[in-house]
């Protein structure tokens, strides 16, 4: 039976919803505002620094200049584009399927009086953007959530101008077989943060330059991303600890109990080299002259 996109929006936006309360305890999300996993490099100490320079990677990879305008795709609650806004002196549009982060992006934008930023509720697959209004889209942890990536790909290219930049950070399988308990507990991991699955490689990049991308680069940052990566697995024994708990009053749903499992699921295929976390870097061609 094929996936309604109506039913699979109301699942991300409901997942995230009941979700948010994990991710305020262990990600800090009230004062941080990201919802990735961060970019630690030598130096970086805490996870605040390692969630800023994660969204520094989309300035370095987008080349983004000042006066450029940006689509964040997925923003979250806001952290990364209210933060390279400020940074980088870029107009930046974010859009979300999720009504309730939308609010709480609008909310960081005025407490932080950043007029640079703007926030709408809309399907990156489909925007309501006119054509070739961009000079960079970036996505960081939320191209996993297209069901079909190509879409996906095709309307970045239409929105962005000739010769822009896209900036995607993410999650791919690796070229690691698909055998039925690899492909099992991965199943249990996209299930827990209600994606459909992730994209492997070789199809993302023929995607890529099926939609007219060119100049394409890949950068694997396992490394950077290991520290989280090992930061949700230490949570996850208290963490199920403490969901039981609740879960004994009622002040925890399924979608927090599996949400809580995730930090385990990310953690095994993790180590068994079934997913890479990459930087694609790709531009939109200019047509022929």
């Amino acid at each position: 039976m094929p996936l309604l996109v109506k039913d699979y929006h109301n699942r991300i936006n409901e997942y995230y919803r009941q979700a948010q309360s994990d991710y305020e305890l262990i990600w800090h999300l009230k004062t941080h505002h990201c919802l990735h996993y961060g970019y630690w490099q030598p130096g970086t100490r805490t996870l605040r620094e390692a969630l800023m320079r994660m969204s520094d990677q989309v300035a370095i990879y987008g080349e983004i200049k000042p006066g450029d305008r940006a689509v964040d795709l997925g923003c979250g609650v806001g952290g990364p584009a209210v933060y390279l806004s400020q940074k980088y002196h870029c107009q930046v549009e974010g859009i979300s399927i999720s009504p309730f982060q939308i609010d709480q992006a609008r909310e960081l934008a005025k407490h932080k009086k950043i007029s640079s930023v703007s926030f709408s509720v809309q399907d990156y697959c489909h925007t309501r953007f006119d054509d070739e209004q961009f000079d960079i889209a970036y996505a960081i942890e939320s191209a996993c959530y297209a069901v079909d990536k190509k879409e996906l790909l095709s309307e970045m290219n239409r929105i962005l101008k000739p010769g822009g930049r896209l900036v995607v950070l993410d999650f791919f399988w690796t070229n690691a077989k698909r055998g039925s308990t690899d492909e099992a507990i991965m199943k249990k991991w996209t299930e827990s943060w209600a994606i459909v699955d992730y994209a492997r490689e070789a199809d993302f990049e023929n995607q890529l330059e099926e939609t007219g991308f060119i100049n394409t680069r890949r950068v694997n940052i396992n490394r950077e991303i290991c520290p989280s990566v090992k930061r949700l697995y230490y949570c996850y024994y208290p963490g199920v600890v403490c969901d039981f708990l609740f879960r004994l009053v009622k002040n925890r749903s399924r979608v927090n109990y599996k949400n809580v499992r995730s930090a385990f699921y990310q953690y095994k295929t993790f180590r068994k080299g079934l997913w890479n976390y990459n930087i694609y870097a790709a531009e939109k061609g200019r047509p022929n002259t």
